[in-house]
């Protein structure tokens, strides 16, 4: 009887030397062989290795699990961050028109709500601009509504006015009024030398516009004459009238006359 031991293992093969059952061929050896080299590459060793060799196999097993585990988690990490960031850029396009915001060189932001907000406070501040030059330009009536009542010389000048006249003598001036009363209006003017009607007119005068014309008279008698001129408005000559001019005149039968005399009430 002969025992038969590889050379690296501990299980030993006991038969009769030549016998068919014992026998161990070279080919067995050879594939023996190949396969403990196959092990031994992968860090793996024979079923009879010690437990210090299954140790290091377990614990290289749990290396590359841990390995697997890691880069499972970091896709993981990447493929949240990648749905993150699509998330926003999906939020961002809601309110954004798509256009890169880099190649922007506008004064308006990027946000299509800014910009709105932007152009409607542009727009209030243009409307406030816009009304604060309308009335530096235009201001509003604030004065309240009346009419200019005046009298002047014959040749349109605060001078030269018929105070001093002969009997027979015509004396001529001129009579006008100005309409502020910020609308059209209707005037009756006359003119009476003692208590003597020498004019009557009615005339209708629009907002901010003049009306003048001449009056000529002539005294009958000698003496101090008042020469009264009334201003109706609205057109009528009933009751008082709203402004009154005085225009005093000296009548003598020669050429020696009076100082002019002009007085208004009204």
């Amino acid at each position: 009887m002969v025992v038969l031991c590889n050379e690296n293992e501990s299980t030993c093969i006991n038969g009769p030397v030549g016998g068919p059952s014992t026998e161990v061929t070279d080919r067995e050896r050879q594939t023996e062989r190949r396969t403990r080299d196959v092990l031994t590459g992968l860090g793996v060793v024979s079923l009879s290795a010690n437990s210090a060799g299954r140790e290091a196999l377990v614990d290289r097993t749990r290396g590359h699990s841990a390995a697997g585990t890691d880069r499972t988690r970091m896709s993981e990490d990447r493929r949240r961050t990648r749905d993150g960031r699509d998330g926003v850029e999906s939020m961002s396009a809601t309110y954004d028109d798509g256009a890169p915001s880099e190649g922007r060189s506008g004064i308006l932001p990027d946000s299509r709500v800014e910009r709105w907000v932007t152009v409607a406070l542009l727009v209030v501040l243009l409307a406030a601009v816009g009304g604060v030059v309308y009335l530096a330009v235009a201001p509003p009536e604030t004065t309240d509504p009346y009419t200019e009542f005046y009298v002047l010389g014959p040749d349109g000048n605060a001078s030269g006015y018929p105070t001093d006249l002969t009997v027979g003598e015509t004396g001529t001036f001129v009579v006008g009024l100005t309409n502020h009363e910020h609308g059209s209006e209707q005037y009756a003017v006359t003119a009476t030398l003692d208590d003597r009607t020498v004019f009557d007119r009615t005339v209708t005068v629009e907002n901010e516009a003049t009306w003048e014309t001449n009056v000529s008279f002539t005294p009958e008698t000698p003496g101090e004459k008042r020469l009264r001129l009334s201003l109706y408005t609205g057109g009528g000559t009933a009751g008082a009238p709203d402004q009154t001019l005085r225009l005093l005149v000296s009548v003598t039968p020669d050429a020696n006359g009076t100082r002019p005399t002009l007085a208004h009430d009204r």
